[in-house]
């Protein structure tokens, strides 16, 4: 049962093109530890002049 609660937002600009990794500590925006559970994680890319964009969601299980 997905709940469709946004728990957590976490904003990076200005890097460079190519692979980077992002961590989540399991906290929300208001700092409190998340239950067990699954959670959709969505990322969406821009291109620093607003005409390329990339978005994906994917599922993830997080276990205490």
């Amino acid at each position: 049962h997905v709940m469709g609660q946004l728990v957590r937002t976490i904003e990076i600009d200005n890097i460079k093109a190519g692979f980077h990794q992002v961590q989540w500590n399991s906290l929300t925006d208001n700092g409190q530890k998340v239950p067990s559970g699954m959670y959709i994680v969505r990322m969406k890319a821009i291109s620093t002049e607003g005409k390329k964009m990339f978005q994906k969601s994917q599922k993830i299980v997080y276990l205490k």
